[in-house]
């Protein structure tokens, strides 16, 4: 129950500090650039951490509907 509360607190932090630095990147850069630039990051990030602590099975990708494939264009 603890270790919830501390996930839910962090999580929170990171997405409003996300959001301010997103901000000010966009001030400077553009929003399609900040854009690219923190999902393109954020991308970086996810295949790092699945290169040293996933199984990378995107083999069953094959088995997914392909619809649930689009969740990244929805931003969901």
């Amino acid at each position: 129950m603890i270790s919830a509360i501390f996930y839910s607190l962090i999580g929170g932090i990171a997405v409003a500090l996300q959001s301010v630095f997103s901000a000010r990147l966009g001030e400077k850069l553009g929003f399609w650039e900040a854009n690219a630039f923190v999902h393109g990051s954020g991308f970086l990030l996810a295949i790092i951490l699945a290169l040293f602590l996933g199984k990378l099975d995107f083999g069953a990708l094959r088995e997914v509907n392909p619809i649930y494939l689009t969740a990244g264009f929805v931003g969901v």
